[in-house]
């Protein structure tokens, strides 16, 4: 999965399975189980001020 930001360069929180990880990570499409994105003041709310540029929720399938 690949992201495009205008810049090149995007700032977003990413916890995967409930755990923030700190670089962009690259995980197989087909071991995705959900994907959900939050903007705004609902990101800041849920994350704190970390997820100002959005946060990308990825949850894994059970292996």
């Amino acid at each position: 999965m690949h992201s495009q930001c205008p810049t090149g360069h995007c700032s977003c929180t990413q916890p995967v399975d409930g755990k923030q990880v700190k670089d962009s990570i690259q995980i197989p499409v087909d071991e995705f189980k959900t994907i959900e994105v939050l903007k705004g003041e609902e990101a800041i709310e849920k994350y704190g001020e970390k997820a100002r540029n959005g946060v990308i929720i990825i949850i894994k399938k059970d292996k």
